[in-house]
């Protein structure tokens, strides 16, 4: 997929989620997508997602030492692609847990 087509899939998916924000912790992600390495132990990932922009840290020997916020336009496509594909998941997730709170016996 195009990297313009993903941006829009994107955001097509906060709208449907109707969230403004999302952390990989609030979708139990086993990673971080990668906004970039800028050398040896320094890595730069995407720990928020927000409709618009993402917001990255950089770590330095597994320290947090900056935050930086970013367009999806200045993101790799890969790093778009791995984005895309864990809010996928996120997205079934939700929907199975609504599934699971409107079933339930109040």
């Amino acid at each position: 997929m195009k990297k313009q087509r993903l941006i829009k899939e994107i955001k097509k998916m906060f709208d449907q989620l109707g969230q403004q924000s999302i952390t990989m912790a609030d979708m139990q992600s086993d990673h971080s997508p990668v906004a970039g390495s800028m050398g040896r132990n320094i890595w730069q990932l995407v720990e928020t997602l927000r409709k618009e922009d993402v917001e990255s840290v950089v770590y330095v020997h597994d320290m947090a030492s900056d935050w930086i916020d970013m367009s999806y336009e200045d993101l790799s496509q890969e790093c778009l692609e791995d984005i895309h594909e864990l809010l996928e998941y996120y997205q079934v997730a939700q929907g199975k847990l609504y599934d699971t709170i409107r079933n339930e016996d109040f």
